[in-house]
C-alpha cells in the first residue's frame, strides 16, 4: 500500500472550480482548516499551494491546479494527511464553494470583510508592538481575538 501512496500525486480530486480566484479561495480555506482543526503547520508556497508539516516533519505539498486538488508526498507515509484532506472535501467542500459564491456575488459584504480583516491586521500589529514594549518593562501582555464569520441562511444562497 505504501508504494501506491508514493504515487498519490498522480491522482487528484476534481473540485469543479470555475476560476483561478475560486482555486485560491479554496486552497486558503483548506490551509487554514489544516492549521486550525488538525494542528498542522502550513507554509504557503504560492496562492494555490502550501506545505504541510506535523510534529516537526515535512509531510507533503498540497496544491490546486486546473481545479484538481492534489497531495505531493515528501514523507514516505502521507496517509494521515491524505485522510485529513479527504475529510475536508467530504465535510466542507460544499460550504466552501457556497461561501466563495456568496462573497463573489455580494461584493459589498466582501469589501466589508476585507476592510475588517485589514483593520484587524493593523490592530494586531499595534498589539504586538505594545506587547514588546510591555515585555521590555518586565510585564507581558497577551491579547487574543477570535474572528467569526457567520454564514447566511442556506435558503438565501
Amino acid at each position: 500500500m505504501l508504494d501506491n501512496l508514493r504515487n498519490i500525486e498522480n491522482f487528484g480530486i476534481d473540485l469543479k472550480l470555475d476560476t483561478e480566484e475560486a482555486e485560491i479561495f479554496y486552497c486558503e480555506t483548506l490551509r487554514q482548516w489544516f492549521m486550525d482543526e488538525k494542528r498542522y503547520v502550513t507554509v504557503s508556497v504560492t496562492d494555490r499551494e502550501f506545505e504541510l508539516e506535523k510534529d516537526g516533519e515535512l509531510i507533503g505539498v498540497v496544491y490546486v491546479f486546473d481545479s484538481v486538488l492534489r497531495l505531493k508526498p515528501i514523507q514516505d507515509d502521507p496517509y494521515e494527511a491524505l485522510i485529513d484532506m479527504l475529510e475536508f472535501v467530504a465535510h466542507h467542500h460544499k460550504t466552501t464553494i457556497n461561501t466563495y459564491n456568496y462573497l463573489n456575488e455580494n461584493e459589498e459584504v466582501s469589501n466589508d470583510i476585507l476592510r475588517f480583516m485589514s483593520e484587524y491586521g493593523k490592530s494586531e500589529e499595534s498589539v504586538e508592538a505594545e506587547s514588546e514594549e510591555a515585555s521590555v518593562c518586565g510585564a507581558l501582555v497577551e491579547v487574543e481575538v477570535d474572528v467569526v464569520l457567520l454564514r447566511p441562511d442556506a435558503s438565501s444562497l
